[in-house]
Formats: C-alpha cells, sequence, structure tokens
C-alpha cells in the first residue's frame, strides 16, 4: 500500500503546467557585492598536517586571475612569505608550496581586498587562517 502511494504522489508532482524543480547549479554565480571566502583546505586551526600539501581557498563565485598573485593571496611562516606557486580555477585558489613546509610549524594562509571576482568587485572582507603541520616525519 505504501508502494502505491508513493508511485501516486510523483506521477501527481509532474502533472499541471508547473515543470519540476530543477537542481541548484553548483557554480558560484558573481556577487555585486563581491566575492567572499567560503572555505580552505587544510581547515582554520588544523593541526598534524602533512609537510608536502597543497593549500585551497574556494570563493563564492569566480575570481578575475589578474588579481590573483603573491601579494592578494599568500601563505606565511611567522612574518615571512613562503615561496608558492599559484595556481587559479575559477572559484579555487591553489597555493602550492615549492619545498616541503617545516614539521611542527604554524603557517597562515592570507586573501586581501585586491582580489577580484570576473566582474570586478573586490572581496567582501581580508581572509586569514591558520594551520600547524604535523611534529615529526613519522605518518
Amino acid at each position: 500500500m505504501r508502494v502505491a502511494s508513493f508511485v501516486c504522489v510523483l506521477a501527481l508532482a509532474g502533472c499541471g503546467d508547473q515543470p519540476l524543480p530543477q537542481e541548484p547549479d553548483p557554480t558560484p554565480a558573481p556577487s555585486s557585492a563581491g566575492p567572499e571566502v567560503v572555505g580552505s583546505s587544510p581547515a582554520d586551526g588544523a593541526v598534524g598536517i602533512a609537510r608536502a600539501i597543497s593549500i585551497a581557498v574556494v570563493f563564492s563565485a569566480p575570481l578575475n586571475p589578474v588579481t590573483v598573485h603573491a601579494t592578494s593571496v599568500g601563505l606565511w611562516r611567522d612574518a615571512e612569505p613562503v615561496t608558492a606557486d599559484l595556481v587559479l580555477d575559477g572559484a579555487v585558489a591553489r597555493i602550492v608550496p615549492r619545498d616541503l613546509l617545516d614539521l611542527g610549524t604554524v603557517y597562515s594562509v592570507t586573501v586581501t581586498r585586491d582580489v577580484r571576482d570576473t566582474a570586478g568587485a573586490p572581496l567582501v572582507r581580508s581572509y586569514r587562517s591558520v594551520f600547524t603541520t604535523k611534529l615529526n616525519r613519522i605518518p
């Protein structure tokens, strides 16, 4: 009896002049207010992170590649920048350190308001997160 009721409900949901709802588009849309950082990996406050890592910063909208550079998106150890390559893929910026990170060390990821979306709007607010690498070489 339950199966028959379920089938009837599905059949009725497609009836009438209203189309069935579509799934939302997972691609972030540009915002007139400007992009925001919606996440990063490793997460803020993470500990025990491997020394060979690619850091990802995810934004709410695709970015203008001209605005993503070493002074607008960076990885820091204390007050010193870490030499890294930046790779932008739409709304995701990856920071790829050129060398292994140091053991048991706190690093910070920063994004300044110089970053802009493809419509030219600046980042709503600057971003900073920190993570700590693992303490020893043993996994």
